[in-house]
């Protein structure tokens, strides 16, 4: 299955409903997953430095295979924080085409979306995270995407997490990856002091970073209006990695 790249969606001139099939897609359209619904086609329409990322990367997901994916994780039951997390950034992101091509109506979408916020915010414990560093990371990005104000002290919560756990300065090197996932959490949703992102960045250049995590640097620096800094993770992303390297 070719993933990896930039959805090309051309612009239709009637509405969106009778331009986009809901049937099933055929045996040659491609199905993605959960995570690279996300991963290849959620970020890169949201971040035009991730976009150049993944565009350098190659692939087109063809319509039908979109409306077919979606139409499967529309109906998905998430379990986990991560993939509830990403089912409500994904419905959230296609809530539009979800609804015109009738995969799922306004009212049961907003119904399962409420379900799922229910089950990350039960799983909220007293300090404010949930199921981890990583997990309160994906948790923040997920309610704040909603918008809405009787979230507020969730997100806050979180917030206050996060930076409590960024501040110690002293940590397993095998943390890094997760203080990326962290940092990049807070820059999207504006939480995020520059100064400590940047100074994260310096002392991360002489690491090794995987693509992944200099792709959410690029983005969390683009988040704040940081190009130089934005295009030199995003460089690095794009070099060369040893096989070790590589994201599983």
């Amino acid at each position: 299955v070719p993933v990896g790249g930039v959805l090309s969606l051309p612009k239709p001139k009637t509405p969106v409903a009778k331009t986009l099939p809901v049937a099933a897609a055929s045996a040659n359209d491609d199905i993605l997953s959960l995570r690279e619904i996300e991963q290849h086609i959620v970020a890169p329409q949201q971040n035009t430095v991730i976009t150049a990322g993944h565009a350098a990367l190659g692939g087109v997901v063809p319509m039908n295979g979109l409306i077919a994916s979606l139409n499967i994780i529309a109906h998905q039951i998430p379990v986990s924080t991560e993939d509830i997390a990403s089912w409500l950034r994904v419905t959230n992101q296609w809530h539009d085409v979800i609804v015109a091509t009738k995969l799922m109506s306004e009212n049961a979408l907003r119904q399962r979306q409420d379900e799922m916020i229910a089950r990350l915010v039960a799983r909220q414990k007293p300090d404010g995270s949930i199921d981890g560093f990583t997990s309160t990371a994906q948790m923040l990005v997920a309610l704040n995407h909603f918008n809405r104000q009787a979230l507020d002290p969730i997100i806050n919560h979180a917030v206050d997490f996060l930076k409590a756990r960024l501040n110690n300065s002293w940590f397993d090197e095998k943390e890094r990856a997760d203080r990326v996932v962290a940092y990049a959490a807070l820059a999207k949703t504006g939480k995020i002091d520059k100064g400590n992102l940047t100074y994260f960045s310096d002392s991360s250049v002489d690491k090794k970073l995987s693509a992944s995590s200099a792709l959410q640097l690029s983005q969390a620096f683009t988040n704040v209006n940081d190009k130089d800094n934005a295009m030199f993770w995003l460089n690095q992303a794009a070099l060369p990695k040893q096989s070790s390297e590589l994201d599983a």
